[in-house]
């Protein structure tokens, strides 16, 4: 039976306010769903439910995001560049990064890349944002450990990063987790700064 006027109105709706909720603009939709004469009788509280909703396609973004992250070459790129790449500038970042000939220059590339593609998916609306930042907080971690020179790196490139970054601007649940990475990885610099053969001591449980 085809759908009426109302029912395709009301998945109109629907879909528009997921799009939206997705992108970030959380108070767009707050206000949306405020003011009743916007949405005529389309209940209020459904809609703010089910915006925050993840569906099986979100689940099966996350189950693959997951499997790319076991590959055996990006897990030992994973290893190096999260535990033991610790630049403090951007000559440090460079010399790495930037060097061709450098061992692990494709470790740098590949995971940067990885986290900042993982970020987009979320930014475009295609990825549950609350889902992936509850499932991947790694890229939060790496973005944390370039802090330090991250603002002069962009003078060189305005888009270092600037997935992950949004991410953190965009949605309080990033923001939050965030703040807790980058004082873990500050505590890090420290223990390895006053012990420098110590290998690093994660202050919560490093995610695989």
């Amino acid at each position: 039976m085809p759908a009426s006027p109302w029912q395709e109105l009301e998945q109109g709706i629907e879909f528009g306010l997921r799009f939206l909720y997705r992108a970030g603009h959380v108070g767009s939709v707050s206000c949306i769903i405020s003011h009743p004469a916007r949405i005529g009788y389309y209940p209020r509280q459904r809609l703010f439910m089910e915006s925050n909703l993840a569906n099986p396609s979100d689940a099966d973004i996350i189950l693959k995001l997951y499997d790319l992250r076991r590959e055996p070459v990006m897990r030992q790129a994973r290893a190096w560049v999260i535990g033991e790449f610790w630049p403090a500038s951007v000559a440090d970042y460079l010399a790495v990064a930037a060097t061709p000939s450098h061992p692990q220059n494709p470790f740098v590339r590949q995971v940067n890349s990885y986290w900042e593609m993982a970020a987009a998916l979320v930014l475009h609306g295609t990825l549950s944002a609350e889902l992936f930042i509850d499932c991947n907080q790694e890229g939060l971690l790496l973005l944390a450990k370039y802090d330090p020179f991250i603002e002069e790196m962009r003078q060189r490139n305005p888009f270092f990063m600037s997935n992950t970054s949004e991410l953190v601007k965009r949605f309080p649940a990033a923001a939050n987790r965030y703040e807790a990475a980058r004082k873990n990885a500050e505590g890090l610099r420290a223990r390895m700064k006053a012990a420098p053969s110590a290998a690093p001591q994660y202050a919560y449980p490093a995610k695989s």
